[in-house]
């Protein structure tokens, strides 16, 4: 998988723990994953880096209100098939969670929020990787600069990014 990366001046976080950040110069694109470690040392003056990839589907994803009393279906389109997974959010405990608009009883989803580390994680964002609905989909997630502290630890986050949509997403390919 190629990478797009920009760098991060990070400001923050808010409320929920996102962290608030402006990009910073211009975008390096078409990294292999093998070269992403030795690229990232070498963008000075920041505090992180936002990756981004294409993944080898389309996607659409649809949340869908009122079918089932309180709860609420996120609809998945991969490849002609149609899934219907329950929502994870603050009030009620589901397979995947979504950011969306929270009216209308059928609203696209604007992302696919999945964990692959743990909430509290000092080297991401929450330790999640967000799918983009498209064609082709796409995958992003930040790595911050205290990563680059140890070696190979790059590798080891972008793998488990990878493997996590794998197993939560592409599966149902």
């Amino acid at each position: 998988m190629k990478y797009s990366i920009k760098a991060l001046n990070i400001a923050g976080s808010n409320r929920f723990g996102k962290t608030i950040a402006a990009t910073k110069g211009m975008a390096t694109e078409d990294i292999e994953k093998e070269d992403l470690e030795k690229v990232l040392r070498s963008i000075k003056d920041c505090d992180g880096f936002y990756l981004t990839a294409d993944l080898p589907f389309s996607l659409e994803a649809l949340v869908l209100r009122n079918l089932k009393p309180e709860k609420e279906i996120v609809r998945l389109i991969i490849a002609k098939k149609q899934i219907d997974l329950l929502r994870d959010s603050y009030d009620q405990v589901g397979d995947i969670g979504v950011s969306c608009d929270p009216d209308g009883d059928e609203v696209p989803v604007a992302t696919l929020n999945i964990k692959f580390r743990n909430t509290d994680d000092k080297l991401t964002d929450r330790g999640v990787v967000w799918v983009n609905p498209g064609s082709p989909a796409t995958m992003d997630f930040v790595i911050k600069i205290k990563a680059l502290e140890t070696p190979g630890m790059v590798a080891k986050i972008v793998t488990a990014a990878e493997e996590t949509v794998k197993a939560r997403v592409l599966k149902y390919q």
